[in-house]
């Protein structure tokens, strides 16, 4: 549910950077630094917690299996073995269903970023 969400906010921030940037080169639009300085910490806000939602599930998976399984009763113990065999697959928010939502997916949008806003600046030159 959340995946939709949060791809669409990453690709839209990415590609309003990308035309503020244009934009910038282009024009003398002061507003555009402020418009920039909100866009990049939003996008990267996303991509942290996307961090977080990886770390909290890898400490989650690790205190599962330091439980002392042998000391539980019988229902403790199947609840326990259930959430193990869920804890296999933890979910993770994927970024436009292809990679998963991290700081370094943000690290290669941004390089994405660089490359495109690159490739406007010699198309401005020419």
């Amino acid at each position: 549910m959340f995946s939709v969400m949060v791809s669409v906010q990453v690709t839209t921030s990415a590609v309003c950077i990308v035309i503020t940037v244009f934009s910038l080169l282009t024009s003398d639009w002061i507003g555009g630094y402020c418009y920039f300085c909100v866009l990049v910490p939003n996008m990267y806000l996303y991509c942290i917690l996307g961090t977080m939602l990886e770390n909290c599930s890898e400490k989650f998976m690790y205190e599962m299996y330091n439980i002392s399984f042998y000391n539980l009763n019988p229902s403790q113990q199947r609840f326990v073995l259930f959430m193990l065999a869920r804890s296999q697959q933890p979910g993770a928010i994927l970024l436009l269903g292809v990679m998963p939502l991290s700081v370094s997916s943000a690290l290669q949008v941004t390089k994405s970023i660089y490359s495109i806003t690159m490739m406007m600046a010699r198309f401005l030159q020419k």
